[in-house]
């Protein structure tokens, strides 16, 4: 099942349990596991951060030369984030280095992914420039890719020429905010590789950004906390959220808003189990609510679901077949 089709299953899973008129006593639930028993997986918290604001119009100061950049990656889970391929990561990276070469910036728009846990496989920032600085631009681009080896499946960009009269840009403090939270991000996912379990494919807990949109009126920042089991999930979600407020203080122009979205507890089996995931399944919910529940199913979790090439083989979707079969004789008839 898709990242999509595992975050709508726990919603309706969720809806299920809260709303169940019986009283079962076992549950078995289905995710990519191997055909083995999941021992145990870590617990997601997601979190959104929306920047509010009032979009500035385009001043005498000249910044009508339009740069569109666009960075592409490949989709992994949340769960297994790899910043080497991550879009955004790529992006921010450049425009990062532009800022330090001495190039002022306007940001009309910045978007990356497109789908709830997983990293973005491609971000988009549509940037101005003054004329003076137009050229210069292009030429730094162009050192900049060849400096760093950059294929051209990397970034595209597109120059264009006047903007529109009545443009409006984001603030300038919008970028400024966004990209100290990001490095707080970036500080708290190191900080989180203090706790470590070698039995988890992904030993550590891992925080990762999903998707980031801009409307007329807001900037949204959409990412993803893991944690181990034994971790205290809501302390840990409480401080996150004052860390990221904390921030927002800094910035008293901008209304920014930090919120828990929702969370997925963590899952530890009473019966045992072979495999530990840093994906999420709904397990915990039944837990929760005192039903003893085993989890197993066909194919691959770690490094495939929510990945652009996720599969499942035939094969194994016969044998989860086979386990079902026999199950529902041993435990229903």
């Amino acid at each position: 099942m898709g990242t999509c089709g595992n975050e709508l299953g726990q919603l309706g899973l969720r809806y299920a349990i809260n709303s169940v008129t019986v009283n079962p006593t076992k549950a078995l639930l289905g995710a990519p596991t191997e055909m083995k028993e999941l021992k145990s997986n870590k617990s997601l918290t997601s979190f959104k951060v929306q920047f509010l604001f009032q979009g500035s119009e385009k001043d005498a100061r000249g910044f009508n030369r339009k740069v569109e950049l666009q960075s592409r990656g490949k989709s992994v889970s949340s769960a297994t984030p790899k910043p080497e391929q991550n879009a955004l990561h790529n992006l921010l990276g450049l425009i990062s280095k532009a800022t330090e070469a001495g190039f002022e910036l306007k940001f009309r728009s910045l978007n990356a992914g497109s789908y709830s846990h997983q990293c973005p496989d491609f971000a988009k920032a549509e940037i101005y420039l003054t004329s003076h600085q137009f050229e210069d631009f292009k030429r730094f681009f162009k050192e900049y890719s060849s400096r760093y080896r950059l294929g051209e499946d990397w970034f595209n960009i597109d120059f264009g020429g006047l903007g529109d009269l009545g443009i409006s840009f984001l603030p300038d403090d919008i970028y400024k905010s966004f990209n100290e939270i990001i490095d707080l991000m970036r500080v708290m996912g190191v900080e989180l590789e203090s706790n470590w379990d070698e039995t988890f494919a992904v030993p550590s807990p891992t925080l990762a950004v999903n998707t980031i949109t801009t409307d007329l009126s807001q900037l949204t920042v959409r990412f993803d906390l893991r944690l181990l089991p034994k971790q205290d999930r809501s302390t840990i979600a409480k401080e996150t959220i004052q860390r990221l407020k904390q921030v927002a203080m800094n910035y008293p122009t901008i209304n920014v808003r930090v919120s828990e979205d929702y969370h997925t507890p963590a899952f530890e089996s009473s019966q045992g189990g072979e495999l530990n995931t840093s994906m999420s399944t709904g397990a915990g919910f039944l837990v929760e609510k005192g039903i003893e529940t085993s989890v197993i199913g066909p194919g691959n979790g770690e490094g495939n679901v929510g990945s652009s090439d996720e599969f499942l083989e035939l094969m194994d979707l016969d044998r989860a077949i086979q386990y079902y079969e026999k199950y529902i004789e041993r435990e229903c008839l």
